[in-house]
């Protein structure tokens, strides 16, 4: 299981990419990315140029399919899945770009969450 963290794409069916950044402060980071949660992923624009002239770009992701994390929430929103992510646009869906899969499991394991004196593994 890998979370969608800052700095991992997703592409539609175009070949366009999506770049999710946090919206704001998160407090469980991998390897000092922050973990991205729906609201993240919502308001991504897409950099896509569709295929002209018959079909549009996407312009905005509209809603997720799959790929919400189960019993964990980060800063009380839903983290997403990296592996099962799969979002709709408005003209068309999304997966996560296969880079971002194989970045992913080269990732340190180590999760950081808030303690006292700052951010520390979970044990």
């Amino acid at each position: 299981m890998h979370y969608l963290t800052k700095g991992d794409k997703l592409l539609c069916l175009h070949g366009g990419t999506i770049a999710p950044k946090p919206q704001g402060e998160r407090s469980m980071k991998l390897d000092g990315n922050p973990v991205l949660v729906e609201e993240d992923v919502l308001n991504a624009t897409p950099n896509c140029q569709g295929f002209p002239p018959s079909v549009p770009p996407c312009t905005k992701v509209t809603s997720i399919l799959s790929g919400k994390a189960q019993n964990i929430t980060v800063d009380g929103e839903v983290p997403l899945l990296l592996e099962t992510l799969m979002v709709i646009t408005d003209a068309g869906m999304a997966v996560a770009d296969p880079a971002s899969l194989a970045q992913a499991t080269s990732r340190s394991a180590h999760v950081l969450f808030p303690t006292a004196g700052g951010l520390g593994p979970q044990s």
